[in-house]
């Protein structure tokens, strides 16, 4: 089995076999994953793996992955980082013993490389209620860009939406429910659902953006030309004007440093969201 070669000794001659196993085993390990962030962080470290068994010309080992996780703290790399990798190589070893290419006991040697500890609780990085007034007050609402722009700051800070959510957001999923507005079956990172709530001020910024721009069904935020005209149902990606605006005219603010990396999405409006809810910052 071709496979066999990215773990056992490699036959000499058998390169053109020896890249077709590595490349097959690969995506073996890849499909077996859903998400797509988690799909790119095992590619890196199943071609880390890969190259470093090359360099050494010797099949994968607890040796050899000892010496990997060796090298991944001296760069330096956070325990989450260094797990996530490890949890690579692991599913890499559990699909090769599945396939037979592993006995159990090669297998159990190789995922004994233990995980690196993370002890206590970060504190991270959140901002001010200050802060977030400052924020907020960035876009200009007599516009209808600056009505759009509002609401997504409202959303990231009254609501906690981490920015996939926020751009992939229905009218549809905003309802009434027992007196009070809410984001239904929200669907997150790794497919958890839940139920959000919307404060006040929050969905009074959903209403003025909704009215200006006459939307009735489908997704809430939309792109927009410089004229204020929607170019369509999907907002581009965080570098594109629809999300990068607001922190262009902040750029040397407080704020901005949190907000580029995402901020307030989790770390920040998490907290916002529980703290300051029924405040009004209209």
């Amino acid at each position: 089995m071709s496979t066999a070669l990215v773990l056992r000794e490699q036959p000499a001659g058998n390169w053109a076999v020896y890249v077709a196993g590595v490349a097959e085993l690969r995506r073996t390990v890849l499909l077996s994953v859903a998400s797509e962030h988690s799909k790119r962080n095992y590619a890196k470290a199943l071609d880390e793996i890969f190259a470093l068994c090359e360099m050494r010309q010797q099949p994968i080992s607890r040796a050899l992955l000892m010496e990997y996780r060796a090298a991944m703290l001296e760069k330096k790399l956070s325990a989450s980082t260094v797990n996530v990798r490890l949890s690579a190589i692991r599913k890499l070893v559990g699909e090769a013993q599945r396939d037979g290419i592993l006995d159990a006991e090669q297998a159990a040697k190789m995922t004994d490389v233990p995980n690196m500890r993370q002890q206590g609780t970060r504190l991270g990085n959140w901002l001010t209620r200050d802060q977030a007034k400052e924020l907020l007050a960035v876009p200009d609402r007599s516009t209808i860009k600056g009505k759009r722009d509002y609401c997504i700051l409202a959303l990231l800070v009254g609501c906690a939406l981490r920015r996939k959510e926020l751009s992939t957001l229905m009218l549809e999923d905003i309802q009434l429910r027992e007196g009070r507005w809410v984001i239904v079956d929200l669907v997150g990172k790794g497919g958890r659902v839940r139920t959000v709530a919307i404060p006040v001020w929050v969905k009074n910024a959903i209403n003025s953006w909704q009215t200006a721009a006459k939307i009735e069904d489908g997704r809430l935020l939309r792109p927009l030309s410089k004229s204020g005209r929607i170019l369509g149902e999907e907002l581009g990606d965080w570098a594109s004007g629809a999300w990068s605006s607001p922190l262009r005219k902040r750029s040397g603010s407080s704020t901005s440093g949190r907000m580029i990396y995402g901020g307030p999405v989790r770390s920040c409006a998490e907290r916002m969201a529980a703290t300051w809810s029924k405040s009004n910052f209209s």
